[in-house]
């Protein structure tokens, strides 16, 4: 993945080390900017290699691409929702700058290192805790969730006990009628039969 963004920085460059900018003379002194001079009378677009206004030491350009590529590495790693509230872009940021140090200055570039180092672990303990935070509210929600079923069940429970009582409670109350009545019928007869006695 790293030679892959490394070389596809290395192609932008090569293709854009060729343009047309503007030869301007500010204060008596040749200057190029990609914008037309102030006075337009002095504006000159000329096609030049970008490349050659560049003095610094091929080392060191190609150092600077380096960094350049892992920052890119860096940044394709971020999710939408962390590029600023959890530091992820102050973080490749820090790794750009503490790189781009080194190929100049070595010992500067260690100690900002060591700040890159430090932005690296903030970054990692928030997305951590990010996603303990989304996990534990996860939980608590499956939490939730079981217990309104469980409770749900408990209710169904309770219901069904409810109509099996209530329908062992009306076959009593109709047993007993039917006691009643039988009691009754019997009584009337005993009755029937000691007036013909009497008589």
């Amino acid at each position: 993945m790293k030679k892959v963004a490394f070389i596809l920085v290395s192609v932008l460059t090569v293709s854009t080390s060729f343009g047309e900018i503007y030869k301007c003379k500010v204060k008596g002194n040749i200057a190029y900017q990609a914008t037309p001079c102030l006075q337009a009378k002095g504006s000159t677009k000329v096609k030049v290699n970008i490349s050659k206004l560049d003095k610094r030491p091929k080392s060191i350009k190609d150092c600077e691409l380096k960094c350049e590529a892992n920052e890119n590495i860096c940044r394709s790693g971020l999710s939408g929702g962390n590029y600023n509230s959890d530091g992820g872009l102050k973080y490749c940021t820090s790794i750009l700058k503490a790189c781009t140090t080194r190929c100049t200055d070595p010992q500067e570039g260690k100690r900002l290192t060591e700040i890159a180092n430090k932005i690296e672990r903030q970054y990692k303990s928030k997305i951590e805790n990010k996603k303990s935070a989304v996990l534990a509210n996860k939980t608590r929600k499956e939490k939730i969730v079981r217990e309104k079923l469980a409770h749900q069940k408990d209710l169904e429970t309770q219901a069904k006990i409810h109509r099996e009582n209530l329908a062992q409670q009306a076959k009593t109350q109709e047993e007993n009628k039917k006691l009643q009545q039988e009691s009754i019928g019997l009584q009337r007869q005993i009755l029937r039969e000691q007036r013909k006695n009497n008589k």
